[in-house]
């Protein structure tokens, strides 16, 4: 197992997806501010619904979603260039399942 330097890490991260998965979850933050003032069913509504949230809102409910999808895909698909599947499988298992159970227990 070789440990990389680094600047060899720096190289191979493709910041571009980083920063999109930012971007993203601003745009999650501001789609549920401007569920407040669209028409939409939401636990709190403004009195006055506007024609710029209910498009803002509309246009974001339509790719947010399946944008972190996406993100999501790449992170697998280039943490995959640097180890197993098994060690992949593995790694998940201990960051997502045992917090999980963790939490249920409890």
């Amino acid at each position: 197992m070789s440990v990389k330097s680094y600047q060899e890490t720096k190289d191979s991260r493709i910041f571009f997806i980083d920063w999109l998965r930012v971007l993203a979850t601003f745009a999650v933050f501001f789609f549920h501010v401007g569920r407040f003032f669209d028409e939409g069913g939401w636990h709190v509504k403004a009195e006055k619904s506007y024609i710029g949230m209910i498009l803002v809102t509309g246009f974001t409910c339509q790719w947010l979603m399946p944008l972190f999808f996406v993100l999501s895909a790449a992170a697998v698909y280039y943490s995959l260039q640097h180890r197993s599947p098994s060690k992949f499988l593995w790694e998940r298992l201990k960051r997502i399942f045992l917090p999980f159970v963790f939490v249920c227990w409890y």
